[in-house]
């Protein structure tokens, strides 16, 4: 049975994987990116890498059109959200675009093959268009089937799905999404050189057709992986660019992702204050918006800056509600992630030199306390 697995944007999700949380490390729930199931797939299983295929001709050709209706009786899945299926045949290496319009719901679109395996997904086609595009070349001549759906379950109603061949535009589109994928993939690998070439030629095909807010997402990449051989001026440039494309176009989360890889640089660079005021915007922004793992990478990267500075209490209290935001959306992982990278086990040495061992368990959080009784066990 085809799985549908909740997050948007797999494209914003795997610079989401690479940004979020540099000082804590911040892994998205197993399952799978993009929002947060390991978000790179929707439906299924394995995302065959994107190739690159050239324009044949300049009219776009109409392969499929239907006007459909999600209501009672459609196929449902496990998130009791409905979707209709339309299947098209095309031909190894075809670029094609998929677009999913209604006027009474938010679209969610997703492309599988004969094995069931997830090609594509696409949610929003932009930041003020809840409506869905989505380019990819195919990988296999066959049939494939379009899963026309919602993003929330309770959604109903009329949308119309049009397949085309792709634009010359789209076959860039498609093309810089490779170099973006593979630069993911070279930088989780180690070969950080290759990731900044393969994500600096995607940006330059995102900027020359406009594509701001992938331009937005690749400059953010481009800081991280900068930052990351010590280049730091060079991290803060492209950073900076960042920021001010996703302030341009209003686009909120990326403004928090874009302040708290600059409040990293600040902080790799020693200059706590700055590295503080960037993380308290991100913090903000994170609240304003509902995005709780967001919310925790900057709870958690303040207390590390305070903990640098000697100001445990204060990073301790940041610590504690970074592990209440995982515990509250069920993520042990991260969890227990965050208090192996968040400096805990350090800070309670140092508390537990200030007052006796009684009180100061008897002042922190039950987790803390396994912390302290651990550490104990182990003393000579």
């Amino acid at each position: 049975m085809i799985q549908k697995t909740r997050w948007r944007s797999r494209f914003l999700t795997l610079a989401i994987a690479l940004a979020t949380g540099l000082l804590i490390i911040i892994t998205a729930p197993a399952a799978t990116p993009n929002d947060e199931q390991n978000p790179s797939q929707r439906a299924g299983v394995a995302n065959p890498e994107v190739v690159q295929s050239s324009p044949q001709t300049t009219a776009a050709t109409v392969l499929l059109e239907a006007d459909g209706v999600l209501e009672a009786g459609d196929q449902v899945f496990a998130d009791n959200s409905l979707f209709d299926i339309h299947p098209f045949t095309g031909e190894a290496g075809q670029a094609i675009t998929i677009r999913m319009a209604s006027d009474e719901f938010d679209t969610y679109l997703m492309v599988i093959d004969a094995a069931d395996q997830t090609i594509g997904s696409n949610d929003d086609a932009s930041l003020s268009d809840t409506n869905s595009t989505l380019a990819i070349a195919l990988p296999d001549t066959g049939t494939y089937r379009i899963l026309a759906t919602a993003f929330d379950e309770a959604q109903r109603g009329r949308y119309r799905l049009t397949v085309t061949t792709a634009s010359a535009t789209d076959v860039q589109q498609i093309e810089g999404d490779r170099l973006f994928e593979q630069g993911t993939q070279q930088y989780q690998a180690g070969d950080l050189p290759a990731a900044l070439d393969a994500w600096q030629q995607a940006l330059e095909i995102y900027q020359s057709n406009n594509l701001r807010e992938k331009a937005a997402i690749t400059l953010n990449n481009l800081g991280i992986a900068h930052r990351s051989l010590g280049q730091y001026q060079a991290a803060m440039d492209v950073l900076q660019q960042a920021l001010a494309i996703v302030r341009d176009i209003g686009d909120r989360s990326g403004e928090a992702m874009a302040l708290n890889n600059l409040g990293n640089v600040q902080n790799s660079l020693g200059n706590y204050q700055p590295a503080i005021e960037l993380y308290e915007q991100n913090l903000t922004i994170a609240r304003e918006i509902g995005d709780p793992r967001s919310e925790a990478s900057a709870l958690g990267n303040l207390g590390l800056v305070y903990d640098t500075l000697g100001q445990h209490q204060q990073a301790l209290e940041f610590h504690q509600q970074t592990l209440e935001i995982f515990r509250a959306i069920g993520d042990r992982a991260s969890e227990a992630q965050a208090l192996g990278n968040a400096g805990l086990a350090p800070l309670i040495t140092f508390l537990g030199t200030m007052q006796s061992r009684s009180t100061f368990i008897s002042r922190r959080s039950p987790l803390i306390k396994q912390l302290v009784i651990a550490r104990e066990r182990h003393l000579p």
